[in-house]
């Protein structure tokens, strides 16, 4: 970023974005430089309190509150404390002014004074030591400033939290490679457990609720895809109704059919044992076929359906294993398919409102006791519904998306895919699970083991400096499928506890 407004930075981000080149993220220098792999030096000035600046101090808020208003994620290279305090003034305006924007990073600063720290921002760790990883004491001795370019010695700003905080500022020790941060997060509500087809999502969504349920007074696992898996895992049959897993006395699971959930709601109000649509003919048949016509509208249903029960709940933490990635983004979009139903239901109504008034006569009612009005006030509310469970969804305080996949090029694409939408809907993810990954012995003879692993490592290492700042956790290929209580609970613990692979 050397431009002097942001407005050019905006412009190519735009020109240049698309499904392989994500265009949101700028690193803007403000001072000093990068001298080897990993460390940054400054020099300071006469007063050894300001630093010499690469861009002018109202060039930095100009450009930092044209990207932040373009939806643009920053990270500002700042090593001296003059830098650091002029982007941490410049942070704290930004999120007076707006507190949903994205979040935005400081990068290289070795420490702020405790007089510039605010009440409203706190430290989990400390910063390294200026001498961590190299030998700088000749660097220091000539005067120079110099920082790391370590996980633990940046410092992240997110959103307020409460109405009396600007920003926030974290340090992260570096992510650990197990789920336990989610387990810590005692403000979940729900987590979506999603990624390829075939990856083991199934298991790796069972196995993190027997964990969960060790933590949670009561917790529900929710499969949302079709081909239902969630009662060949716990080798238990489950159905439309959250039923008590065997064994645990606080884990629920549910199975919810799509296709049952749009005949359900087709089917309000219409007499026991009677076909919602028979009393319309072939008008019925055709409204069958425009609700099943309208994208995503199974998945939209599917929510419906777990809205409607689970308000009637009082779980306090909902696992969803959802459908493959594709069904998973489409389910994720259910407000815009509900309104997209609405006006579908609306725009019949006006085509067809002379046939129908000959149906329905002076009694208001179809055929079949089931009223138009009704159905579209149903939806209407389940509408109102939707839109404030989509809040807590943005909420990442409330939940979280856990990626799952396998060291192949397909299922690796198909998860930069899904992350890339997930920040689109601005819902936070920052576990990855890598499952089914090879460990074979150094003197194995089996070349095809040895192959593959080779294979496995190479997509391992993109994985591992693509999602340097996830939670990536590495399963091992069992010899056994699975399944079962005790199989679960077993694969359950490597994700809390990382895997040691053999020698």
């Amino acid at each position: 970023e050397s431009h002097e407004n942001g407005d050019e930075t905006v412009s190519i981000a735009r020109e240049y974005a698309s499904k392989h080149v994500d265009t949101r993220f700028v690193k803007i220098m403000m001072d000093g430089n990068p001298i080897v792999s990993s460390p940054s030096v400054s020099n300071l000035d006469k007063n050894r309190n300001m630093d010499m600046a690469h861009i002018m101090e109202k060039n930095i808020r100009l450009n930092l509150r044209k990207l932040d208003e373009a939806g643009l994620t920053c990270k500002v290279h700042a090593v001296g404390s003059g830098a650091v305090r002029q982007t941490l003034n410049n942070f704290a305006a930004l999120r007076k002014s707006n507190s949903n924007r994205p979040r935005h990073e400081v990068a290289h600063c070795v420490s702020v004074d405790p007089a510039d720290m605010s009440p409203a921002m706190h430290f989990i760790t400390q910063f390294p030591p200026p001498n961590l990883g190299s030998n700088f004491s000749g660097l220091v001795k000539a005067e120079k400033l110099v920082t790391t370019d370590d996980t633990a010695c940046t410092i992240r700003y997110t959103s307020a939290t409460s109405a009396n905080m600007a920003s926030t500022a974290l340090i992260d020790a570096d992510m650990a490679p197990t789920l336990q941060s989610i387990l810590d997060q005692k403000t979940l509500r729900w987590i979506f457990v999603g990624g390829k087809g075939g990856v083991g999502k199934t298991t790796t969504s069972c196995s993190l609720a027997i964990q969960l349920a060790k933590h949670r007074k009561s917790v529900l696992l929710i499969s949302t895809d079709p081909a239902h898996n969630l009662s060949d895992a716990f080798n238990q049959k489950f159905g439309k109704d959250a039923r008590l897993v065997n064994g645990f006395d606080n884990l629920s699971a549910m199975e919810i059919d799509p296709n049952g959930s749009i005949q359900d709601l087709l089917a309000s109000g219409a007499e026991e044992g009677q076909d919602p649509m028979a009393g319309l003919g072939g008008m019925g048949s055709m409204m069958q076929d425009l609700a099943f016509s309208i994208p995503g509208v199974d998945e939209a249903m599917s929510f419906a359906e777990v809205l409607k029960q689970v308000k009637s709940m009082s779980y306090e933490v909902i696992i969803f294993d959802t459908a493959p990635t594709g069904h998973t983004l489409r389910f994720l979009q259910f407000p815009t398919v509900m309104e997209k139903a609405l006006s579908k239901v609306s725009q019949l109504s006006r085509q067809f409102g002379p046939m129908l008034n000959s149906f329905l006569g002076g009694s208001g009612r179809l055929p079949n006791g089931q009223n138009m009005d009704e159905l579209v006030e149903k939806m209407e509310n389940l509408r109102e519904t939707i839109g404030e469970v989509n809040g807590q969804f943005k909420d990442a305080d409330l939940t979280t998306f856990v990626c799952v996949c396998i060291p192949e090029f397909l299922s690796l694409y198909e998860t930069e895919r899904m992350i890339q939408e997930l920040n689109s809907y601005e819902i936070d993810t920052h576990s990855i699970v890598v499952n089914q990954l090879l460990f074979p012995k150094q003197d194995n003879p089996c070349e095809q083991c040895n192959a593959r692993r080779k294979m496995q490592k190479k997509y391992l290492d993109q994985i591992e400096e693509l999602y340097d700042e996830f939670n990536v956790v590495k399963m091992p290929l069992l010899v056994e499928e699975v399944r079962g209580k005790e199989k679960l609970e077993k694969f359950s613990e490597m994700l809390v506890k990382p895997f040691v692979p053999p020698q």
